[in-house]
C-alpha cells in the first residue's frame, strides 16, 4: 500500500525542447555616443514556465559549459547570506581595542 502523505515527482512538460540560434544586433558607437555601425552577435533565447519545472529559478545562478556542438546549463546553488549583523560583529572583532580619546559629540537640531 502507498504512502498517503507522499508528493507526486514534479513533470517537466516536454522533455526535448527545439531552438533556433538567431542574432542579437550590438551597437557600436564613437567617443561622442554616435552610432558607427552594428554587428550581429549569436544568441539562443530560453524563456517559459518550462524553466521553472527544470529546477531553474529567477534570479538563480547557472553554470554554462561549452564543447563543440553541445551545450548544458546547471543550476548554481546560491550562497547563503550572511546577516548584516554578523558580519559587524565579525569586524568589530578584527579591529584593535584601543581607548577612545578626544570623542566628539554630535547633536541633531531639528
Amino acid at each position: 500500500m502507498a504512502a498517503q502523505d507522499t508528493k507526486p515527482e514534479v513533470s517537466i512538460s516536454k522533455a526535448l525542447r527545439r531552438l533556433k540560434v538567431g542574432y542579437t544586433s550590438i551597437r557600436h558607437a564613437d567617443r561622442n555616443d554616435m552610432t558607427t555601425y552594428y554587428s550581429r552577435c549569436p544568441s539562443i533565447n530560453l524563456r517559459g514556465n518550462w524553466l521553472q519545472e527544470a529546477g531553474f529559478e529567477t534570479d538563480m545562478p547557472v553554470d554554462v559549459r561549452v564543447m563543440k556542438d553541445c551545450l548544458v546549463i546547471t543550476t548554481k546553488p546560491k550562497t547563503p547570506q550572511i546577516p548584516l549583523t554578523r558580519e559587524m560583529l565579525n569586524r568589530t572583532e578584527a579591529c584593535p581595542t584601543r581607548p577612545v580619546r578626544n570623542s566628539v559629540r554630535w547633536s541633531v537640531r531639528c
